[in-house]
């Protein structure tokens, strides 16, 4: 996340985006999530629970099967905060090698990878026409995986 200055019930609209930055808080590590959110909105944990359940009074979030989730006007509020399409012809690649003692980190980093839209090229190699670089790059050192992933931008050469 940029250094803008959030209010809370953006924080937690964001984080409520697969995989931003908040959101890799809050899935990985909820004490930290909530942490920085106090620190951010200066407010008590309370008062964050009740941002929560506004955002849901006032239809941004619902939620499925107890877990809280974007509605489609929630997803329209968070919009400038969501990864662009990269120009025509031009993919997000992702090359990792990670260590086999670590392979449940691989598989979560795979699942990010599928949820983000990515596709498997070879087994360790990603592509994707949107530009999560951000996101992928908070995840890797998120799940203390940074030194094993690569990211590129290439072109795409038709055959």
């Amino acid at each position: 996340m940029s250094r803008k200055k959030y209010s809370t019930l953006e924080y937690v609209l964001i984080s409520l985006i697969p995989y931003s930055r908040p959101n890799m808080l809050l899935s990985f590590k909820p004490h930290e999530y909530f942490n920085e959110l106090e620190r951010i909105s200066r407010a008590k944990r309370s008062t964050l629970q009740s941002t929560l359940a506004r955002a849901q009074n006032k239809g941004l979030v619902q939620r499925h099967k107890g877990v809280p989730r974007l509605t489609a006007e929630g997803k329209i509020r968070v919009r400038p905060y969501t990864a662009q399409i990269l120009n025509k012809d031009v993919v997000l690649m992702v090359i990792f090698d990670i260590p086999e003692e670590i392979k449940y980190r691989r598989r979560q980093f795979r699942r990010l990878l599928r949820q983000l839209d990515f596709n498997q090229t070879q087994k360790s190699v990603w592509t994707t026409r949107f530009d999560y670089r951000k996101e992928v790059i908070e995840a890797a050192k998120i799940l203390g995986i940074r030194e094993y992933v690569q990211i590129f931008e290439s072109a795409r050469i038709s055959l």
